[in-house]
């Protein structure tokens, strides 16, 4: 269950990068994919706060905004 829930997950991240146009968030996708696969990098709890906190705000902040100083 879980390991679907992370595929669903980090494939849902990389879509969303794509449909966005969002760089920042489509790298942090390849990245973490390229990751998952050489190492497993959840069994601990530094992976597992890199993950979730680069996600939020990869999610939450969107370039244009970052540049235009909005955030």
């Amino acid at each position: 269950l879980f390991r679907s829930l992370l595929c669903f997950l980090t494939v849902g991240v990389l879509l969303k990068g794509l449909k966005q146009k969002n760089i920042i968030l489509l790298y942090f996708g390849l990245l973490i994919t390229v990751n998952f696969l050489v190492e497993s990098m959840l069994q601990t709890s530094a992976g597992t706060v890199f993950f979730v906190f680069f996600l939020c705000l990869f999610l939450v902040f969107k370039l244009d905004k970052l540049k235009n100083g909005q955030a």
